[in-house]
């Protein structure tokens, strides 16, 4: 933060540790007859939620064939669009009044 004061350095920053996540997960697999023995990669969440390495089954859309404009019309989606937005916008205005507060601007 003192090289480049202002800069979002949380970006960079996620961005090289799950490169170095998974760079070391592949060069140090678990070992499952020793899962205790230390190694230098970083516990993932792979590791700490094992259900995660399950395969997730989402059921089957088989008999979806996507949205029936001529039935419901683009309403719908219009009002569901202006209400997302209408969410994205106030608490992009309660953000910027909390940092207005926090550095006294």
């Amino acid at each position: 933060m003192k090289f480049l004061p202002g800069k979002p350095w949380i970006v960079p920053i996620a961005f090289v540790g799950c490169i170095y996540g998974g760079v070391m997960s592949a060069i140090y697999p678990e070992d499952p007859a020793n899962p205790d023995v230390w190694t230098p990669c970083p516990v993932l969440l792979r590791d700490e939620y094992k259900q995660m390495r399950e395969p997730i089954s989402l059921g089957d859309f088989g008999h979806y064939t996507g949205y029936d404009f001529a039935k419901f019309g683009v309403t719908p989606i219009i009002v569901g669009s202006f209400k997302v937005a209408f969410v994205a916008v106030l608490e992009t205005l309660i953000s910027a009044r909390i940092a207005d507060n926090k550095t006294g601007k």
